[in-house]
């Protein structure tokens, strides 16, 4: 299974899809939650998670230095 998050900064991270909205200091601790937040929900097997920064969330005069910021992909396999 695959899901789309949005991930934007805004003094911590923070990673929205439509099931559900995590946030965290670091990237790392980002993932440990959305894991947690699946497991919780119920999501069973290999789970593909496809994060895009949003650029909505930074202020238009820095979207000239978007090459700085990311996507990244994130597999978890729950049981």
């Amino acid at each position: 299974m695959r899901l789309n998050v949005s991930l934007a900064y805004e003094n911590r991270w923070i990673a929205r899809c439509n099931d559900f909205t995590v946030e965290a200091e670091d990237l790392e601790d980002i993932d440990e939650k959305i894991r947690d937040t699946l497991k919780e929900k119920g999501y069973r097997g290999e789970i593909e998670i496809h994060m895009r920064f949003d650029m909505e969330s930074i202020p238009s005069w820095m979207r000239q230095f978007h090459q700085h910021y990311f996507c990244r992909i994130v597999k978890f396999h729950l049981d």
